[in-house]
């Protein structure tokens, strides 16, 4: 892509494009709630996940400009994960062992 065709391409997202957003696919259904997470709105999307009586499964990565409270939060998000009964994680980033760590405590299977 050129530099104009990316800066107008840019220009056309809207935050509902960022937040809250469904992809449908043949088989299953991504919800995109990533743009500027928080503990607050990842637990909201586990809650609402986990009411849609389906099988869930959560890609979860780094929440940023978390400062000193940042390995206690992704534990914690873990531990709701676990909380909410979320089927199955799929972890990435440099806080990826302590979700992993809240959530084996919350009680998810290894």
């Amino acid at each position: 892509m050129t530099d104009e065709e990316i800066i107008n391409g840019v220009q056309m997202i809207t935050e509902s494009d960022l937040r809250q957003r469904f992809i449908v696919l043949k088989n299953f259904t991504i919800f995109d709630d990533s743009y500027n997470a928080s503990l607050e709105s990842i637990v909201a999307d586990f809650k609402f996940i986990s009411n849609m009586n389906r099988p869930t499964g959560a890609f979860l990565g780094d929440v940023l400009e978390l400062g000193d409270s940042a390995h206690n939060i992704h534990k914690e998000i873990g531990n709701k994960a676990a909380e909410m009964n979320i089927g199955r994680l799929y972890l990435y980033g440099e806080y990826a062992e302590d979700i992993k760590h809240g959530a084996i405590d919350g009680g998810i299977n290894p």
